[in-house]
């Protein structure tokens, strides 16, 4: 793949899904715009992520898995810790998720999944 001029400033992101197929199709599309894309497949993984780097945006899945936190709580305890980063939560239910509550619990903006590269420019476009 080739490596595309990133618009505005390269991104540090932290892709969270407890499927890592889809955590490499963040980091891969991510990636080839020039991003830095960290992968973490649980709540708990991203948030010991997040203790060791700083990053610019998270795009987490609401379901983690059954012995997981979820990405409600992940977005809940970086809207509290990390405040200044910014929180994207990918579900199939996306259309289902009032935009109100969604922002009441640190969630920027939710989007449905599968992902879509133009969605995920956006995304980040907004995030610089």
């Amino acid at each position: 793949m080739i490596a595309h001029q990133v618009e505005g400033k390269a991104l540090r992101v932290l892709a969270v899904d407890d499927e890592p197929a889809l955590c490499k199709v963040v980091a891969r599309l991510l990636g080839v715009e020039g991003h830095t894309v960290v992968v973490a497949y649980s709540a708990e993984d991203a948030i010991a992520s997040l203790v060791q780097a700083t990053f610019d945006l998270i795009i987490a899945d609401l379901g983690l898995g059954p012995a997981s936190l979820n990405g409600w709580d992940l977005a809940e305890h970086v809207k509290r810790s990390y405040p200044a980063t910014r929180f994207v939560l990918a579900t199939g239910w996306g259309p289902q998720i009032s935009p109100v509550e969604a922002r009441a619990r640190g969630v920027e903006k939710v989007i449905s999944k599968p992902y879509k590269l133009s969605e995920l420019r956006d995304i980040v476009l907004a995030a610089q």
